[in-house]
Formats: C-alpha cells, sequence, structure tokens
C-alpha cells in the first residue's frame, strides 16, 4: 500500500542522511516513519536495523550494543531472519556484525548471518570474522578451511612453499620471476 512506500523511502532517506552525518535529519524521517500506524513486524525491524546502525555512527556504543542485542536475541533465531538484510547495503550489515562480534553479542547468531550473506568486514580484518579460510604463519604455518584444520601432511611441496611466499611477500602485485627465484633459487 502507500504507506509501506512511503515507509521504504523514509528508511532509505534515514539511512542516507546518517550515513552523511545529517543525524537530525535520519531521526526525523525515522519519526515520521514510526509515526505510522501500519507500521507492522518487518518494519519494525527495519527501523531497529536503522536505529542501531545510526547509533553506532554516531558513537553511541552503548546504545548501539544494547539494539544490537536486542536486534538478535529477538529476531536472530527466525528462520527467515538472513532475508530481512536484503534491502540494506552490505556496508551496513557488515559493520553491524563486525561490532556485534567485537562486543561478544549473539556470536553464533552473527557468524551464520555472515556466513549466509557471504559478507566481508569493512574496516578491515577481525579476528572473530567467520573467514571460510584462515592462514596462520606466526609459530609455524596453520591453516583453517571452515573452522577445520588441514593437517601437516597435506601442508607439503611447492604448493605450500608458494602460498607462503605469496603471504611473505604481501600476495598483492607479486612478479612471477619474484616467485621463481625464491622457490627455485638455483634455476637459470
Amino acid at each position: 500500500g502507500l504507506n509501506f512506500t512511503a515507509n521504504e523511502i523514509r528508511y532509505i532517506l534515514a539511512l542516507s542522511c546518517y550515513e552523511h552525518g545529517l543525524m537530525q535529519a535520519g531521526n526525523d524521517h525515522l519519526t515520521m516513519a514510526e509515526g505510522d500506524d501500519d507500521v507492522g513486524f518487518v518494519a519494525r525491524h527495519r527501523l531497529m536495523i536503522i536505529e542501531t546502525y545510526a547509533a553506532l555512527l554516531a558513537g553511541d556504543i552503548s546504545r548501539a550494543h544494547d539494539r544490537l542485542k536486542t536486534l538478535f536475541a529477538r529476531f536472530g533465531r527466525l528462520p527467515f531472519f538472513g532475508s530481512f538484510f536484503f534491502w540494506y547495503p552490505s556496508g551496513v550489515i557488515s559493520r553491524l556484525c563486525a561490532e556485534a562480534l567485537r562486543a561478544g553479542i549473539e556470536v553464533d547468531c552473527v557468524r551464520e548471518l555472515i556466513r549466509k550473506r557471504k559478507l566481508l568486514p569493512d574496516d578491515g580484518f577481525l579476528e572473530s570474522w567467520p573467514w571460510p579460510v584462515k592462514i596462520y604463519t606466526l609459530g609455524g604455518l596453520r591453516i583453517e578451511v571452515e573452522g577445520q584444520e588441514i593437517t601437516s601432511c597435506k601442508l607439503q611441496g611447492k604448493r605450500i612453499a608458494l602460498l607462503v611466499a605469496l603471504i611473505a611477500l604481501g600476495s598483492f602485485e607479486v612478479r612471477a620471476e619474484h616467485i621463481a627465484e625464491l622457490l627455485w633459487p638455483d634455476a637459470e
């Protein structure tokens, strides 16, 4: 109906205002959406996500954590929970998930959402993020795939030497000649 469409526009406007630092304007759009008598289950969920994101952007970490706890506790166990997030840019959801992981909020639920949506953290490396592959190089080489450690008998030969070389060289814009020199130093 018309109210649903108007509220969708208000949510988009509020999110855009928050991302551009216009907190009061974002609050005004959300207040108009909240004042609608036809705000249903999905709309309440969307309001909570946007309010949580706004609190995080505003630096109100305590409020953001409270909202994240409520959000994941109330909606996180629902079988269709992940589908609520299709509407949001992945950066919004990634940032909320990263903050929930940092704070230890509903960690299993958050990790499952990350896996389902194949999200990446928007602010760099986060140890608690459920990376599909984790490579540890300090204290000996160790590789985990989907949380399962690959045994050392599978970590042999030139393939593993190539992986170590790529990691050591930074893995971006590495010249093949440089890798060849590392792997076959005696070759002409």
